[in-house]
């Protein structure tokens, strides 16, 4: 530990909020590999802008900020990996191809259930 870190203590706050990112990732990886449980559905608002993100760019153009996405019914390839995610979703018929670093989410919400999340967009 740096005399930094011992002066400042620690910041429990992003310490809580990495540790909810991983519950994001279990719930994604449970669904990757067994598919959506019941009425289990996501809304997933992320930063458009965050370093890693990979969407289309007319996507982009119309979301420049965030966007929420809905993981339901309409969705194929997720892929989840310890930083991010991957995932093609259907817009008009027409699939998109997105990667989603976890850091960019700052919503996540299962409607089925009441549970949601919300984070400050920080990093460790």
């Amino acid at each position: 530990m740096h005399d930094d870190d011992q002066k400042m203590g620690l910041n429990y706050e992003l310490l809580v909020e990495d540790a909810l990112r991983h519950v994001v990732r279990a719930a994604l990886g449970i669904v990757e590999k067994a598919g959506l449980p019941g009425d289990t559905h996501f809304y997933i608002s992320f930063d458009t802008q965050h370093h890693g993100v990979e969407m289309p760019d007319p996507l982009r153009e119309d979301h420049p900020e965030s966007i929420t996405i809905v993981i339901q019914h309409q969705y194929a390839d997720l892929l989840v990996e310890d930083d991010r995610f991957h995932i093609t979703l259907f817009f008009g018929g027409k699939p998109a191809q997105m990667v989603v670093p976890f850091d960019a989410v700052t919503n996540f919400n299962d409607p089925s259930v009441g549970f949601g999340l919300q984070f400050g967009g920080r990093k460790l």
